[in-house]
């Protein structure tokens, strides 16, 4: 079965394709963008390319997961607009997964079992998204909501979590984060082939399921903040 992985949580596109057989994953090509070209105008064409360059048409897609966040509002709107286009337009299965948990996912393998990984992105506004997941063999596993955190209050939640990992984007945008000990991983944001290992079980096409998808912004958008604002 081919796949398609998708995620633009960040300035940096991250696209790849895969072929899944008897369970096991392998990675056929990744495209990753790096700023400032915006996804608006990367993403169509490196799909487009990429399967191309397979022989592959759309249709021909068993499907297709894009990352839900969170991150950047607009990026997350572009990836999965993109990828629910596609979905309806060929009959394609549309699934969704975290792409905090994505970076944990692409870490873990540089892990030990059991580590506790904490990917961080910068969500501005002096703020981090951050995630805790625990390396369970070749898999992560969640322990508690995503969140959206300054610094500081990360800080005071990792000591009580002693030999925690943070990595990404988040840790690098703040200070106190990066005084933090060496992450020991070079992953910095949400890995396309890593989006697409997480989901196991594959849904089956639905135009409901496809358009109700919606992504995991984990704090309120701009506007909603300054609607909220203005009622109170």
């Amino acid at each position: 079965m081919l796949l398609l992985g998708i995620d633009t949580a960040t300035l940096t596109l991250s696209v790849a394709l895969v072929e899944r057989l008897a369970g096991e994953d392998r990675l056929l090509e990744r495209v990753v963008e790096p700023p400032p070209k915006p996804h608006s105008s990367l993403l169509p064409g490196v799909i487009g390319e990429m399967l191309a360059r397979r022989g592959a048409r759309p249709s021909e897609l068993g499907a297709i997961v894009v990352g839900l966040g969170p991150g950047s509002f607009t990026g997350l709107r572009i990836g999965l607009a993109t990828a629910k286009g596609i979905s309806y337009a060929g009959g394609i299965p549309l699934a969704g997964a975290s792409s905090l948990a994505a970076m944990a996912l692409a870490a873990a393998s540089s892990m030990q079992d059991g580590t506790l990984l904490v990917p961080a992105l910068d969500a501005r506004k002096g703020e981090v998204y951050c995630g805790f997941y625990r390396v369970a063999g070749e898999s992560v596993v969640a322990e508690g909501p995503e969140l959206a955190i300054g610094p500081e209050k990360l800080m005071e939640l990792l000591a009580e979590k002693p030999g925690a990992r943070v990595f990404g984007l988040g840790r690098e945008a703040y200070a106190p984060l990066q005084e933090l000990p060496a992450p020991g991983t070079s992953v910095r944001t949400p890995d396309a082939f890593a989006l697409v290992r997480l989901v196991r079980e594959l849904p089956g096409y639905s135009k409901g399921s496809t358009f109700g998808l919606e992504p995991h912004y984990v704090r309120p958008s701009d506007s909603e903040w300054t609607l909220k604002q203005k009622k109170k």
